[in-house]
């Protein structure tokens, strides 16, 4: 049968199978990939690679079968590179309830012959025929039939399939390209084991990591200091810059300040609702202009308004609000807090993180650990830190010494951190310097350790050095 009749019958099958079994979608956020539906409780999921969607806090455009699109916003990350989109707006989805069959690997041991089913950004569906090359207890590799195919980004997700019995059976999901033209697929029964606790009916699952979020009003939009007052007028985002425009009034006499833009730590900066800081590229002071400080003869008439500006460029996508603005101006920092962009006295929607297993709490700080995962012999860590008490800073170590941040396996091997970053910040040594942790706010803290040993299982001890202590975990599996 030539490639083309092999085609066909697959097409006529999905069509045939299409209600009661797997339907695939197109995501699109920072990243696009592909993912899986599937139901619980009459809601509707998506499941797909993690590293697909997971730096994207923003929602997720999901395009399904005849070009249905339907908004997402990430639910959960889970072990080897897993993650659950959920559905929360836009268009019905064909989002069905399926289960892996009982005699799966009798069905892989027999499978050679498989395709690769790929949703597209119109809503069509690509299928490639594939060749199943290897199977080891998690994964198929697999290769394309056809010369002219290959597997590029932005595939992760494709669902594998094959025919068994008149049936259309998910053998996995696509999640790494080789630099040999393979792809690699984790096993759907692996699958199903991680998931299952998530997609189980009617059952309490407080394991599960769940982002939500918290509604709070904006602080004063006057400020009074050093006999200066300061009317914030607007706070606008346009693409990735934001603007802030005032209005500051000498009270007591005529006289000067300096205002500044990006002027090493005496910068002006805004942290978005996520914690990440962006310093001021350009502030005006009336006529004044200059990306890190105005006002030198500049005099401000006692009673008389002036305008002041900043401009905020390279926020992130999905930044939604400003939770805390400081401008430094002379030798004070004028604050503001919880700014949405929709309006001066919208409400901004702080995220919070929900039954996390690893949390712990340390001279007033609170580390939630939300994800270790193994990639080869790299292991990437990633936390949120919360200030609990007060506006405040601290200094998260990767390898610096005596000081470093480390990780024992299963074995008792250390590996010390090759980088940390902390919000935007990132360094191999060091991180945290003049940056502000908004008390409330949680901040994405992320370590990264090479060179792990390849039969690693898990981290027996995991010690984050923060200042002047450590911030410990212990026995977590990267399964």
């Amino acid at each position: 049968m030539n490639n083309s009749k092999v085609l066909l019958s697959i097409l006529c099958l999905i069509v045939f199978f299409q209600i009661q079994a797997q339907e695939s979608v197109y995501l699109e956020t920072v990243e696009h990939g592909r993912g899986l539906l599937k139901s619980r409780s009459g809601e509707c999921f998506v499941i797909t690679p993690a590293h697909v969607v997971n730096e994207s806090m923003s929602k997720i455009s999901i395009i399904g079968n005849k070009n249905v699109l339907s908004g997402g916003n990430l639910v959960q990350e889970l072990s080897s590179d897993l993650a659950i989109v959920r559905i929360v707006d836009g268009g019905t989805q064909n989002c069905t309830t399926w289960f892996v069959p009982k005699n799966y690997s009798s069905i892989l041991n027999s499978t050679v012959d498989a395709y690769l089913e790929l949703r597209e950004n119109n809503g069509g569906s690509k299928l490639m025929q594939v060749f199943i090359t290897e199977k080891d207890e998690e994964t198929i590799t697999i290769v394309p039939k056809r010369n002219t195919d290959s597997f590029v980004k932005g595939m992760s997700g494709g669902a594998l399939f094959t025919q068994f019995e008149g049936k259309k059976i998910f053998l996995g999901m696509l999640q790494q390209m080789g630099d040999d033209g393979e792809g690699y697929v984790y096993q759907a029964d692996d699958m199903e084991r991680i998931l299952g606790g998530f997609f189980e009916e009617n059952r309490s699952n407080s394991s599960n990591i769940t982002m939500s979020t918290n509604s709070v009003v904006a602080s004063a939009i006057s400020v009074e200091e050093e006999g200066y007052r300061f009317d914030l007028l607007s706070v606008k985002k346009l693409g990735t810059t934001v603007i802030c425009k005032l209005r500051v009034t000498s009270l007591e006499k005529d006289g000067g300040l300096i205002a500044y833009g990006n002027y090493g730590d005496r910068s002006s900066k805004i942290y978005d609702q996520n914690g990440l800081e962006t310093s001021a590229s350009n502030v005006k002071l009336g006529s004044q202009s200059n990306a890190s400080r105005v006002g030198f003869n500049y005099t401000l008439v006692k009673g008389i308004p002036v305008p002041l500006e900043l401009t905020f460029k390279e926020i992130a996508s999905d930044a939604t609000g400003i939770a805390y603005l400081k401008i430094h101006v002379n030798d004070i920092d004028v604050k503001f807090k919880n700014i949405s962009f929709n309006g001066m006295k919208s409400t901004i929607d702080i995220p919070s993180f929900e039954n996390v297993n690893f949390s712990h709490q340390e001279e007033g700080f609170k580390f939630d650990l939300l994800s270790i995962k193994k990639s080869g012999t790299t292991v990437t860590c990633k936390l949120r830190i919360t200030s609990l008490e007060k506006d405040g800073g601290l200094i998260a170590y990767g390898n610096y010494g005596d000081r470093s941040s480390k990780i024992y396996d299963q074995n008792g091997l250390e590996t010390s951190a090759s980088n940390v970053k902390l919000g935007s910040q990132s360094n191999a040594s060091r991180v945290g310097f003049n940056y502000t942790l908004v008390k409330g706010i949680p901040v994405p803290l992320e370590l990264t350790f090479k060179e792990i040993a390849s039969n690693a299982t898990g981290i027996a001890y995991l010690k984050i050095h923060i200042n002047n202590f450590d911030v410990k975990f212990k026995n977590i599996s990267f399964l």
